[in-house]
C-alpha cells in the first residue's frame, strides 16, 4: 500500500509578519474562514453528539470537536469521504419529511426555494435558506466565504476548490442513493462563457452521482428558455458512462426531463401545477442501455431521427467527434471547407445530425454552413435545406472573406459572391477589403469592387464621394482608376466636392497614369462630358502605365 497523502497545509489570514514573507491570498483567507467555521460548527453539535441527540444520524458519542474539525478539513481538501458523521450534510427535519435531494446550476435562489417547498427537496446550498440546505450550505453563507462575484470559495482556482466540491457532493448523494434526486438547471450549453459543462454540478456532483446511482432515479427540471431537455440529456448521460457504475444505471425507475419553459407562466405557477408538470416529464435513454438499431447512425432515416432523438436515442460519441472536427479553434477557409469532407466520411446522415451537434457542443459548423453555400463544390447543394446565419450573426466571417478574397481564383470569386450583399447595403463595411496591395489571385476583387462602386453610385454625393476618397489611398491604381471614372459620373449633382477630389489626385496620385486620367476626367466635367468611360476593374478594359 502507498503513502496516505499528507495533511493539507492550516490557511493563516494574518497578512502582518516578518519582512518578506507573502501576504495571504484571497484563497487562502478563504480556506482559512471555512476552517474557522468548520471548528465552531463542530464545537455547536460535540454537547448533541455526546447526550444521543443525533442518534437518529449516528452512534459517535465520544468526539474532540478539534479534531473533529481537524478531520472534516482534511477529507474537505482531499476530497475525501465526509469526516463529520452525515452532521454537516443533512437534518433531522430532512430525514423526518422525507425530504429528497435537489441538484442545483444557474437558477436563482427564489426559483429553487419554490421547486424545493413544491416537490419537498433539501439542497446543499441554497443560498441562505436555511429551511431548505445542509449545514455546509449554512457555513458557505457565513462572513468571508463568498468572493467579490457572490460565489463562496471563488477566490480559489478550481484545482482547489474542485477536492472540497467532490467531498461534498459524495456526502450529499451517497445519503440520498434510495431516492430520486432532481436537477433544476438553467445554463447553456454552448456561446457563452459559463455553460453547463463548466458548473460545479458537471465536474464535481454529476461524476459522484455515477457512482452512486439513485435507487428511484434522477430526473432534470430544465428552466432554459432556449436549451431542450433532447440536446442536455445525452450530454448528462454521457459524463455518467465516463465514470458511473452502469450496471446499476440501468436499473434505476427513471432516466427522465420536463421542459419547464414549455409550461405557461412557471414563474407565477402554484405549488401543486409544479408538481402535475414534473409528472409529464420524458424518459429518455438510461447510462449503459443500448439504443434501438432503428435509431444507429447508419441506420437512422430522415424520418425516423427526430424520434430517436426526443428520447435520447443517439450516438454521443459520433456527434462528438463530428463537432471535434469543427472546433471554435478551426479557422475555415473557403478553399478547403471541411463540410464536404465529413459528408464523404460519414454520409447524408451528417447533415441531418448537424442542426443538433451545434445546439450541443461549441463549433464553427454555422459558419462553414455560411460559406459553403458560395463555394462551387459538387457537395454544396447537400446542406442547402439547413438554415443558414447571414453574414451579420458571424462577425468572425468578415476577415476569413477578406483573406479568401485575394487567395485563388475559386475562393476569390466565392468570397466576393458572399460579401456582394454587404457591398450593396453598407458598403463602408467593405471598403477595408479592398485598400490592400493585391496578392495572389485578384479575380474576387474586381468582382466586390464593381458591386461596391455600383452601390456607391446609387448613394447621394455627401455620402458616396467620402467613400470614393477612402478608395483613392488603395495602393492598386486600378481601384483609383475607377474611382475616378465614377466620381465623373456623379459630377452632375456634385460638382464641387468631385473637383476637389480630382485636383487631390492631379496633385499627389504616386502613378503618372492616374494624375492624367484624373486631369483628363476634370477636363470633361469642364466642358460637360459627365459619362467617362467603363470600369478599368472590368476585364474588358485592362489598360495601365505605360500603355
Amino acid at each position: 500500500m502507498g503513502r496516505p497523502p499528507p495533511p493539507p497545509p492550516v490557511f493563516r489570514a494574518d497578512t502582518s509578519g516578518p519582512p518578506g514573507l507573502q501576504p495571504a491570498s484571497a484563497c487562502e483567507k478563504q480556506l482559512t474562514q471555512l476552517q474557522r467555521h468548520v471548528l465552531a460548527f463542530c464545537e455547536r453539535v460535540t454537547p448533541g453528539l455526546k447526550n444521543g441527540s443525533y442518534d437518529w444520524l449516528t452512534h459517535v458519542t465520544d468526539v474532540d470537536p478539534r479534531n473533529m474539525a481537524k478531520n472534516i478539513m482534511y477529507a474537505l481538501q482531499w476530497g475525501q469521504r465526509d469526516a463529520s458523521h452525515g452532521l454537516l450534510f443533512t437534518k433531522r427535519s430532512f430525514v423526518k419529511m422525507n425530504s429528497t435531494l435537489l441538484l442545483w446550476s444557474g437558477v436563482s435562489p427564489s426559483v429553487r426555494a419554490k421547486w424545493c417547498t413544491s416537490l419537498n427537496m433539501f439542497m446543499l446550498h441554497a443560498g441562505g435558506n436555511d429551511d431548505i440546505q445542509t449545514p455546509f450550505g449554512g457555513i458557505l453563507e457565513e462572513e468571508g466565504m463568498k468572493s467579490s462575484d457572490g460565489r463562496p470559495l471563488h477566490d480559489c482556482e478550481w484545482a482547489k476548490q474542485e477536492p472540497i466540491w467532490q467531498s461534498a457532493s459524495d456526502a450529499v448523494v451517497w445519503r440520498n442513493g434510495a431516492d430520486l434526486v432532481r436537477f433544476l438547471v438553467k445554463k447553456p450549453l454552448v456561446k457563452e462563457k459559463w455553460t453547463l459543462q463548466r458548473t460545479v454540478f458537471f465536474r464535481s456532483e454529476l461524476p459522484t452521482l455515477a457512482r452512486y446511482p439513485p435507487a428511484r432515479g434522477f430526473r432534470v427540471l430544465n428552466e432554459h428558455p432556449h436549451v431542450r431537455c433532447h440536446h442536455l440529456m445525452p450530454l448528462i448521460r454521457g459524463k455518467i458512462e465516463e465514470t458511473g457504475l452502469l450496471e446499476d444505471w440501468q436499473k434505476v425507475e427513471t432516466f427522465s426531463c420536463v421542459n419547464v419553459a414549455e409550461m405557461e407562466h412557471p414563474e407565477t405557477a402554484e405549488q401543486t401545477e409544479l408538481k402535475s408538470f414534473e409528472s409529464k416529464a420524458t424518459e429518455f435513454l438510461k447510462p449503459g442501455e443500448k439504443i434501438t438499431q432503428d435509431c444507429r447512425f447508419d441506420k437512422v432515416t430522415k424520418e425516423r431521427y427526430p424520434g430517436c432523438l426526443a428520447m435520447g436515442h443517439i450516438e454521443l460519441e459520433l456527434f462528438r467527434e463530428v463537432a471535434n472536427q469543427l472546433p471554435p479553434s478551426y479557422e475555415p477557409h473557403l478553399s478547403n471547407l471541411r463540410l464536404p469532407a465529413l459528408l464523404k466520411q460519414y454520409g447524408p446522415q451528417v447533415v441531418t445530425i448537424l442542426p443538433d451537434v451545434m445546439e450541443m457542443f461549441d463549433t464553427v459548423i454555422a459558419l462553414e454552413l455560411y460559406l459553403v453555400q458560395f463555394t462551387q463544390g459538387p457537395d454544396k447543394d447537400a446542406f442547402q435545406e439547413l438554415a443558414r446565419p447571414g453574414l451579420e450573426d458571424l462577425p468572425e466571417a468578415l476577415p476569413l472573406l477578406e483573406k479568401a478574397l485575394y487567395s485563388d481564383h475559386d475562393a476569390g470569386v466565392a468570397a466576393a459572391n458572399a460579401l456582394e450583399p454587404l457591398a450593396k447595403e453598407e458598403p463602408e463595411k467593405v471598403l477595408p477589403c479592398l485598400l490592400k496591395r493585391p496578392r495572389g489571385d485578384s479575380s474576387g476583387r474586381h468582382l466586390l469592387l464593381l458591386a461596391l462602386l455600383k452601390s456607391i453610385g446609387q448613394k447621394p454625393p455627401e455620402t458616396g464621394v467620402p467613400m470614393l476618397h477612402e478608395l483613392l489611398t488603395c495602393p492598386d491604381w486600378q481601384i483609383r482608376i475607377d474611382v475616378i471614372q465614377l466620381l465623373q459620373k456623379i459630377a452632375p449633382k456634385a460638382p464641387a466636392a468631385v473637383a476637389t477630389e480630382l485636383n487631390h489626385i492631379i496633385q499627389n496620385d504616386s502613378e503618372n497614369y492616374v494624375r492624367l486620367t484624373a486631369a483628363d476626367a476634370l477636363k470633361d466635367i469642364q466642358t460637360g462630358a459627365t459619362e467617362g468611360l467603363p470600369l478599368s476593374s472590368d476585364p474588358s478594359n485592362q489598360s495601365g502605365p505605360g500603355l
